[in-house]
Formats: C-alpha cells, structure tokens, sequence
C-alpha cells in the first residue's frame, strides 16, 4: 500500500484493514499469515501532506535538480516500457535502472528472503477495478482464466452484499495500455507466486484522489471481505462489524 503516495485511501484502508483482523481476531488469521506494508513510500505520502498534493513518487534526489522515482515503474519486468519516462522531472520516471530505489529493494528483498506466497495485492486508487497481469503487455498469463476467476469471485460477491461495483481484467486491458516495472507483474512472474492483483480501490470519480475520510472504513471492510472470500470460499469466516 502506500506506492503512489498520491493515493491516500490506500495506506488508509490498509491500516484500517488491520486494526479489523487484529482487533477482532479474525479466523482468516487462523489459516493465512498476512505480510501488509502500510506505505511503502513515506517520503512521498508525507510530502502530499505538506507540499503537493498530487505528488506520486518518492522523494529522493535526482539530477537537473529534480526528486523522485515512481516505484511502479522500477521494477525489473520490462524496465524502461510503456508508461515510464527517462525525465527525471516527470512524474512517471522509473529511475536510472530497476531497483535503484531503495523502496523497491525492499520488496525484492522481502521476496528473496521468505518463501512466495500464494496471494499478492497491491493498491492504487481511484477506478474500483480488480485487475490482474499483464501490465507490460497485452498477451494475456498462460493460466489467465484461474486469475479471471479469483477477480471475478471477489468482485461478485463484493457486488452481492454491499452493492459496489468493480470491474476486473488485465492492466494493460483495464488502463488502455501498457505499464513497465510494476511490482504486480514483478511479483507474478519472477517469485513464483499464484495469485497476483492490483486494485483500483474507490471511488468512481467523484472525489478521485481526493476521497474524504469517511470513505476509509468503506473501502477497508470490502477489500478485506472480497479478499476472505477469493482466498477461503467461506462467507462466514467474515466477521462484519
């Protein structure tokens, strides 16, 4: 969570979907181990509270007297592709090499020190869309169809008991095109793990970026009763507040 820091309702949820498992000991605890990273790019969410609200990348120094790399674009699956800039100054620049940043040696670092899991999410806002890989490409995963199902169970039920409405597809399908260096693709293709989404959390557009507040606890509770329901096949295992 947390990536781009301009997506607030992420760290948010995040935060908020963990105080929910711990506070109430969910049984979800019971069978899976959760690893959640509640901002993974703090220099660049604390600077959208003080400086730019918009800003997205991270802030560390780069030349021509510019600052940040997107983390997004800095992974090393298609490194240097479609949506990703060699400008520093630009707000999609995904560094001088893969993993120049230390946020993505982070998660590398992660994944070469524990065994894969079975399931990877990342967060984004805004669209409300459970998507899955590629982003780098066009051509769809080999075992496509499992990953649709997974999308498609979570949103369907999440569609059943609280109305909301997310669509589902691959990246580069849902976003019109392609996106290089993400840690969705990265994750999915060179740690061996199944399952790896990217989510769009709320809203449609109506706040966008900028979701007030009280959307938080909203967005955490479907995130986290979808997920229940993609990983376990058991509704009851949710406990609603």
């Amino acid at each position: 969570c947390g990536s781009a820091s301009v997506s607030w309702i992420t760290p948010a949820a995040c935060l908020w979907i963990t105080k929910f498992l711990l506070s109430r000991n969910h049984p979800l605890l019971n069978y899976f181990q959760f690893r959640i990273i509640p901002v993974l790019n703090p220099d660049g969410y604390a600077y959208t509270w003080t400086n730019d609200r918009f800003w997205r990348k991270n802030r560390a120094p780069k030349a021509n007297g510019c600052f940040g790399t997107f983390i997004n674009r800095n992974f090393d699956i298609a490194f240097g592709g479609g949506d990703s800039s060699s400008n520093p100054c630009d707000e999609n620049y995904r560094g001088q090499n893969a993993f120049s940043e230390k946020e993505s040696q982070a998660i590398r670092s992660f994944f070469n020190s524990n065994p894969p899991p079975r399931y990877y999410f990342s967060f984004f806002s805004f669209g409300q869309q459970w998507m899955y890989p590629f982003g780098y490409t066009t051509n769809l995963p080999q075992d496509v169809q499992r990953l649709s199902d997974k999308a498609n169970q979570a949103v369907n039920d999440l569609y059943s008991i609280y109305g909301t409405v997310y669509g589902t597809g691959n990246v580069a399908g849902v976003l019109g095109g392609t996106k290089s260096g993400t840690s969705n693709d990265w994750v999915y293709t060179k740690t061996r793990t199944e399952f790896a989404f990217s989510l769009l959390l709320g809203d449609t557009g109506d706040f966008g970026f900028c979701l007030p507040s009280n959307h938080i606890g909203g967005n955490g509770l479907e995130v986290i009763f979808a997920i229940s329901e993609m990983v376990t096949n058991n509704r009851n295992m949710l406990v609603l507040p």
